[in-house]
């Protein structure tokens, strides 16, 4: 789960240096990680709904006693379906929204993606902070 989470932010991070090569084409590039998440999500998604659940736990600060702890349940794969889902589908949304050579589009491209990671960080978090 922490792989995904993380997996946005490096495509959020990457997302302005690709962004003038690429322009609206950016776009869809940037949905293929939410929309990857969603289908790793799916089978998991199916088991939760019988009872299962899965939990991951970063130790982020050990002697201080931070961890990052990930949970997926019933709740948390809904919850984490609609953000991936609907995050996918905004990005791209995006490639006929955004004229072509727009200037702005690094800068959108890049919040977007990691607002995505974020709103996925807090539907799976199992503590916060």
């Amino acid at each position: 789960m922490i792989a995904f989470v993380l997996l946005h932010f490096i495509a959020a991070a990457v997302a302005p240096a690709l962004a003038p090569r690429l322009d609206r084409m950016i776009f869809p590039v940037l949905a293929l990680v939410p929309a990857a998440t969603f289908v790793w999500l799916v089978p998991r998604a199916a088991s939760t709904f019988r009872g299962e659940s899965y939990t991951q736990t970063v130790e982020w600060a050990p002697t201080v006693g931070l961890n990052l702890d990930f949970a997926l349940n019933g709740l948390s794969a809904i919850l984490a379906l609609l953000v991936t889902s609907i995050g996918a589908l905004v990005l791209i949304y995006c490639t006929w929204y955004f004229r072509l050579g727009d200037t702005e589009i690094w800068r959108f491209s890049s919040v977007l993606t990691a607002f995505a990671g974020s709103m996925l960080g807090l539907v799976l978090a199992d503590n916060i902070y």
